[in-house]
């Protein structure tokens, strides 16, 4: 998978976990029917790692004097989890 630049728009589709919500009781040799969801995010990316990227739906421009990006409710999806990764374009 191609790394995006930082503060380039994004659409992931990528895969995430599924719980059960309350007790659950199984019997031997029985397995629940759940799997993962599918899931789009689109946004900004404001950072990246070899095991992560980090988008934002909310960001600012640096600001005079300081390079940083500022970023609201940053979200971290790991790169095992992305099925799919496209630039957008407004």
């Amino acid at each position: 998978m191609l790394t995006p630049k930082l503060g380039t728009l994004v659409l992931i589709e990528w895969l995430d976990s599924t719980s059960l919500s309350g007790w659950q009781y199984l019997a031997p040799n029985e397995t629940l029917s759940f799997s993962p969801r599918r899931i789009k995010t689109i946004g900004w990316v404001v950072a990246t790692s070899p095991v992560a990227l980090l988008l934002t739906a909310h960001t600012s421009e640096p600001g005079e004097g300081d390079p940083r990006f500022g970023s609201l409710d940053p979200l971290a999806i790991p790169r095992g989890c992305i099925m799919k990764l496209q630039a957008v374009t407004l």
